[in-house]
């Protein structure tokens, strides 16, 4: 998994790219209000007595300052046999891609295989780069959720999605928001009140300002703490095997004055070749920001990670692909 880049690097483009000013969507002639935190579908006439009852699906759509994702939790009256398009139509519907955007085929294996129409090919190629990472962020977020997912090949009419800005030829994975809050840490002296502070929303969004990122240990481990769409998110796991964990944080403590619990909910991860798989599963991570605050370094105390020993990480990115690079340089 690891082996092969990961089509990340475009990331690094548009966090060059200023995003101040900007409104969403970019086809829209005047600055959109906040997207609502929810959306009703009205039911089909066609569907089935299973479907009319109504799915709750969350979509990641774009916020209106093109800096970030947002979760809107909507209903979806259709079969699971077309749930993908369906995903696609609701995401036209609430503004988050212009009209006429279609879903050719869809196939979901361990990854995602996801093929779009050519109105969708040069909704992205019209635009700049800010909003190309949401046309395209705002389907693979939104995808990559709905099916608990790591990785999605987008297609465009069977072929790579590219643009003037770069081309999206390898799988992707998640579009992380912009407004990352390690490029706006607070001052060291915060750290206490901030841990003493969990778990109010705010004192969460404070420790994310220090510890957000991608981090990498000596022995080869990585962990990101990252914001997907609006969500705390733990990304953990080992460069050199194909294990890696992900989930949603459900919960944050202060065990210590700078030390804090921070519970995940980590995601299933099926089967595969070189492993037997893991049921979802609350993980609880210890934080130590003692040594961040003396020496830059994160101690964190992860149970499947090396028996659940300390170790402490050096941050290294704010991507997965950043973290990918660094360890590689790493070994050369």
């Amino acid at each position: 998994m690891f082996l092969r880049k990961i089509a990340i690097g475009f990331l690094g483009v548009v966090l060059m790219v200023s995003l101040s000013g900007c409104t969403w969507p970019p086809w829209s002639q005047k600055t959109t209000s906040a997207p609502p935190t929810s959306a009703t579908v009205a039911p089909s006439e066609t569907a089935s007595e299973t479907a009319a009852a109504g799915e709750s699906v969350s979509l990641c759509v774009p916020n209106d300052n093109a800096d970030g994702f947002v979760p809107m939790e909507t209903i979806s009256t259709k079969s699971p046999g077309e749930i993908g398009s369906e995903l696609i139509n609701l995401l036209v519907e609430v503004g988050a891609l212009p009209a006429g955007v279609e879903m050719l085929s869809l196939d979901v294996g361990d990854e995602i295989m996801l093929d779009m129409n050519a109105a969708y090919g040069q909704a992205v190629s019209s635009t700049g780069t800010a909003g190309e990472y949401m046309l395209v962020g705002t389907v693979v977020n939104t995808f990559l959720d709905y099916f608990d997912k790591h990785f999605i090949f987008l297609t465009v009419e069977g072929k790579s999605l590219t643009t003037g800005h770069g081309g999206f030829t390898d799988p992707m994975t998640y579009f992380i928001d912009q407004r990352t809050h390690y490029d706006d840490p607070l001052e060291l002296g915060d750290i206490p009140a901030t841990v003493a502070g969990l778990p109010e929303a705010k004192a969460v969004e404070n420790l994310l300002r220090y510890i957000g990122g991608y981090w990498n240990s000596t022995k080869g481990e990585f962990v990101g703490f990252v914001t997907h769409c609006g969500r705390p998110q733990i990304d953990f796991g080992l460069w050199d095997t194909e294990y890696i964990r992900s989930g949603a944080m459900t919960g944050a403590a202060a065990t210590g004055e700078v030390t804090a619990e921070l519970v995940f909910l980590l995601l299933e991860q099926p089967a595969w070749e070189g492993g037997d798989g893991f049921p979802q599963e609350p993980e609880t991570v210890i934080v130590d920001l003692d040594s961040f605050r003396n020496s830059g370094k994160l101690t964190v105390t992860i149970p499947p990670l090396n028996n659940g020993k300390k170790l402490k990480y050096t941050h290294v990115g704010k991507t997965f692909q950043e973290a990918y690079d660094a360890h590689e340089a790493s070994l050369h």
